[in-house]
């Protein structure tokens, strides 16, 4: 609904950057406090400058999703959108998006989340730990407040960071695979868990010994939006106009994602993006080009046109 839309868009109106106590000296004899932790959400809008754009709802979009709109040549733009990009995450490491420069509007979400861990950097066991049946050294998180929370077929607690941040993992017992406990309905249930504290005098601590780890992906979520019932935006015959041109249609909706948990803390980035193609309702024809006889070919370098290799093929 728009009420909601509006609250989730208030909620992420500010970045927020938090700095270390310390003061540090520059090079250049500047004092200030090193950057430790960041989180943002930026929103942004593209327009390619060949089309026609109605500009009556831009104010409206501005406003209620906090988003920067840009108009520029999509011929470029991922050259563009790459330096922005970089610029916003803070991080050279996750996956580009390579947009279609036939697209008539782009919309982009950026996510970014960087902390350090609550106590600070954290100590290598100097023992060898059991992981999937690898011998390896492992992190030796902080104590928390708590004890394992625990179900039939799962266990799972936390390390915090500095600024107020919560990583839990969630491990399967013996005899149950991960996907058969790791799903929707169990993540809500672990996010509003009560770990236990106390019992009579005693008060429960307890700390996560975990490796380091890093993923990076990029995924389609044109699948998971139809399954929740968003369907008709994907649809040639869209009544989802944006442009003078009737019936704007997304082709798709991506998202590329990296998360890197290391000694200092979490560093996290994702990019969710989609392209509006315009003039869906002009009919394509389709042609064939069938190669039935002997043949000759060239083979040249895209951008200069310099001719690499050339010949003919009688026999296949």
């Amino acid at each position: 609904t728009s009420s909601e839309i509006k609250n989730v868009a208030s909620f992420y109106k500010n970045n927020r950057v938090f700095y270390n106590e310390t003061i540090e000296e520059t090079i250049d004899g500047k004092l200030e406090a090193p950057e430790e932790g960041f989180f943002g959400i930026d929103n942004s809008i593209w327009m390619n400058q060949k089309y026609t754009i109605k500009t009556s709802g831009l104010s409206q979009i501005i406003n209620t999703f906090h988003a920067n709109i840009y108009k520029t040549d999509f011929d470029y733009l991922n050259e563009n959108i790459g330096k922005y990009i970089h610029n916003f995450m803070r991080n050279m490491d996750i996956p580009l998006p390579e947009l279609d420069s036939s697209s008539v509007l782009t919309i982009m979400n950026l996510l970014l989340l960087k902390d350090v861990w609550s106590t600070g950097a954290l100590k290598e066991s100097a023992d060898s730990y059991d992981f999937n049946d690898k011998k390896m050294k492992m992190l030796i998180g902080n104590y928390e407040d708590g004890m394992v929370y625990e179900e039939e077929s799962f266990k799972s607690f936390y390390i915090t960071t500095k600024n107020g941040y919560k990583l839990t993992f969630v491990v399967p017992k013996d005899s149950h695979p991960l996907n058969e406990v790791f799903h929707k309905e169990l993540l809500e249930k672990i996010v509003s868990a009560t770990y236990k504290t106390s019992n009579n005098d005693v008060y429960y601590k307890t700390r996560c010994i975990f490796p380091e780890f890093r993923i990076s992906s990029s995924e389609s979520l044109k699948d998971v939006c139809k399954s929740m019932g968003i369907s008709e935006i994907f649809s040639p015959t869209s009544e989802y106009i944006v442009f003078d041109d009737k019936g704007n249609f997304i082709n798709d909706i991506k998202q590329n994602i990296y998360l890197d948990v290391n000694k200092n803390g979490i560093d996290a980035g994702a990019i969710t993006y989609s392209s509006i193609f315009g003039n869906p309702s002009k009919k394509i024809e389709y042609n064939d080009f069938i190669i039935d006889r002997s043949f000759g070919f060239m083979i040249t370098e895209l951008e200069t046109n310099i001719l690499l290799f050339s010949g003919t093929i009688h026999n296949v």
